[in-house]
């Protein structure tokens, strides 16, 4: 009989959870959007706009505006450059 050491029991276990699963996923999504931000097709993250602060979701902005008209989804990803 093999032994099987705990770390890989517990991971094992872990990933049989949904929810971690669905959290790896979108970790990794977010990670490989981030890697090719400079190629998407994205608004400025300075750029601002007067007449769309605090927008909510739209086609121009997916994720709304802040106070000052910046995309947030742009702001996300080139925020997670670094």
């Amino acid at each position: 009989m093999t032994a099987v050491s705990p770390t890989l029991a517990t991971t094992a276990r872990l990933w049989r959870r949904r929810w971690v699963s669905v959290g790896a996923v979108v970790v990794a999504l977010h990670v490989l959007l981030v890697v090719f931000v400079p190629l998407l097709p994205l608004q400025s993250p300075t750029a601002q706009d007067a007449a769309a602060v605090l927008q909510g979701m739209s086609r121009s902005h997916w994720l709304g505006t802040d106070d000052l008209g910046r995309d947030v989804l742009s702001r996300a990803l080139w925020g997670g450059r670094p």
